[in-house]
């Protein structure tokens, strides 16, 4: 696998209410290390309190990370510069008066390309001034 920097991220949407937060980011050097990081964070968001089953409910982040032939292909990916994501939807309870939410956790990992990999600016564009 191709050594880099890749951009990893664990976001939450309310898609009620259209709220985005980024729960956490890290910059890793590998995509191996990227992957780790994402299972170690699906792990964290199974075993969030208050959340309800179902076919798309946190024990399906248990299952993705564990797929070792899925986490493979993943890895290739990000080795040929392409970007990853796992997206689950899950129900979960939100504050004490028993109301639900629908929330989607997107984890993702993208790599950032060095400098000397990004083409310089055509001719015909001019400077800003």
């Amino acid at each position: 696998m191709r050594a880099g920097v890749f951009r990893c991220e664990v976001i939450a949407r309310c898609l009620e209410s259209q709220g985005e937060w980024v729960l956490a980011s890290r910059s890793v050097g590998s995509p191996r290390l990227a992957l780790r990081w994402l299972q170690e964070w699906a792990g964290r968001l199974a075993e969030t309190p208050g959340s309800e089953g179902g076919e798309s409910s946190p024990s399906s982040l248990h299952g993705w990370p564990a797929d070792r032939r899925h986490r493979e292909g993943r890895a290739a990916l990000l080795a040929a510069g392409r970007p990853v994501r796992f997206l689950v939807d899950v129900v979960d309870r939100m504050g004490g008066g028993g109301g639900t939410v629908a929330v989607r956790y997107t984890l993702s990992c993208r790599p950032i390309l060095p400098a000397r990999s990004l083409r310089p600016m055509p001719e015909e564009f001019p400077e800003a001034v």
